[in-house]
């Protein structure tokens, strides 16, 4: 049954993204409420972008299809949807929750922050008193860069591969440091080339 466009439509529903590629670039979704907007809604714009509300400010990732959001209605107006995500649940006996929220005792999930999570690629911050860090992490190979702040091992920047770590320049490859250290071994700074 389909609800009746002659009244308009209650201030909070929850629907399901149906389509995420917005024509024009502006993070618009289409979405369907089951027995009330179907096959599809208008284009509703987002709601809740963090620091946003005015141009060239905030930032906001596009729901995937199939994921939950919560869609509201201007004046009640089906023509003129909007909508927030962020909401987790479990799906298919699996939680939603992003992979390193899950992997952390409860009482501490809240100082993790994903910033972005696909099939392979994670991107998020710790922010743990023992564990501040950014990190970016291949899932699949467990490469990975980390921006480490945490006390025990102090500033730094660790990038870890796999396979290879490759740098390329135009120009001039620097490495400077107190000490420089290649397998194990100290190397001596000296004015002669290698």
């Amino acid at each position: 049954m389909m609800y009746d466009d002659t009244l308009p439509l209650p201030a909070v529903l929850l629907g399901v993204v149906v389509n995420n590629v917005d024509p024009e670039g502006l993070h618009r979704v289409k979405f369907k409420v089951d027995g009330v907007i179907e096959p599809e809604s208008a284009w509703a714009w987002p709601m809740g972008t963090l620091g946003g509300g005015s141009a060239k400010r905030g930032a906001w990732q596009v729901p995937e299809v199939d994921a939950d959001v919560l869609v509201m209605f201007i004046d009640g107006d089906p023509d003129r949807p909007v909508y927030m995500a962020g909401h987790w649940g479990i799906r298919a006996g699996q939680s939603e929750v992003p992979t390193p929220v899950g992997e952390v005792p409860a009482a501490q999930a809240h100082q993790i922050a994903v910033l972005k999570e696909t099939g392979r690629y994670l991107v998020y911050t710790d922010e743990r008193a023992a564990s501040l860090s950014l990190t970016i992490k291949d899932k699949i190979s467990g490469d990975k860069i980390e921006f480490d702040s945490s006390p025990s091992t102090g500033p730094g920047i660790t990038i870890q591969a796999s396979a290879a770590i490759i740098l390329k320049a135009d120009g001039l490859v620097s490495i400077e440091g107190a000490q420089v250290q290649i397998q194990g071994r100290l190397v001596q700074a000296s004015k002669k080339p290698i």
